[in-house]
Order: structure tokens, then C-alpha cells, then sequence
């Protein structure tokens, strides 16, 4: 694989930078607290930069979505700056969002250009990963607006 991305490895680093985030979000949930929560953060920003840069936005597209990417930043900092807990659904609407915009242009690269390749196959992997970090974005909203609404779940803090 080549160490520059292209068009002919793009997915494959996409896919690479969802699967750190998923790995480190869940070291954070059985971790004891502390710096993991940084360095998940520290992930997340590494994602959306591979985002950016390994996917093909037209120019405004691309603005929007760094546009996304600085206000998530900008609303994590505020977070942890000011403790203030309420900014949490707008870090999840950002980051929904986002990888909305993501997904959405990774299925248009996919499935209305060329042909099938194993970069297009890696990057099929990344939709349904997409797909599910989307969902569970969607869930952690719900559980923000109504923190018993689901059972076995343990309490959000």
C-alpha cells in the first residue's frame, strides 16, 4: 500500500480510522477513567482529519464538512473547559452529521464510479461502519433526552 493516499487506497485508510475509533471508544467504556477519554478525543479528530483528506469533496462540501469538524473541536474544548455536560448533544449532532457527510460521499465514490475494486470493497466495510457509529449516535442522543430509555444500559454520567 502506498504511503501517500490516493485514489487507490483512500478507503483503506478510512476504514483503518474508523476501526481505531471503535476500538478506543470502547477501551474508554472499560477503562478507568481518565486520560483514555483524551486520547479518544485525540482519535476522533485523527478520523475526521483521514476523512477529509482521503475522501473526494467537491470544495464547498469539503468546507462544510472541516467547518463540522472545527465546530466539534471548538464544542469538545468548551466541554472540558467549562465542564459544561448540556454541550454533549451538540458534540453528538455534530459528529452525526459528519459522518453523515461521510457516508454520504463515500457511497457516491463507490457505487457511481468505475469498477469494483478491493479499495471499493474496503470502503464498503467503512459504510457499514459508518452505519453503525451513525446508529449509536442516534441511541446515545435518545439516552440523552430520556437516560432510562433503554434497559441493561447503566446510567450516563
Amino acid at each position: 500500500m502506498n504511503k501517500k493516499i490516493n485514489q487507490e487506497n483512500n478507503f483503506y485508510y478510512m476504514t483503518f480510522a474508523l476501526i481505531g475509533l471503535l476500538v478506543t471508544s470502547s477501551l474508554v467504556e472499560v477503562m478507568p477513567s481518565g486520560i483514555l477519554e483524551y486520547v479518544l478525543e485525540g482519535v476522533i479528530v485523527l478520523t475526521f482529519l483521514v476523512c477529509i483528506l482521503s475522501l473526494r469533496f467537491d470544495r464547498r462540501w469539503k468546507r462544510f464538512m472541516q467547518m463540522l469538524a472545527l465546530c466539534w473541536v471548538l464544542a469538545s474544548i468548551l466541554r472540558q473547559a467549562l465542564g459544561i455536560q448540556e454541550i454533549d448533544l451538540l458534540v453528538l449532532l455534530i459528529m452525526f452529521a459528519f459522518f453523515w457527510g461521510t457516508f454520504r460521499s463515500i457511497s457516491r465514490q463507490i457505487l457511481f464510479t468505475g469498477t469494483v475494486d478491493s479499495n471499493k470493497v474496503v470502503g464498503s466495510v467503512a459504510l457499514f461502519l459508518l452505519m453503525g457509529l451513525m446508529w449509536t449516535i442516534a441511541y446515545l442522543m435518545v439516552m440523552e433526552f430520556a437516560p432510562y430509555s433503554f434497559t441493561g444500559i447503566s446510567q450516563m454520567s
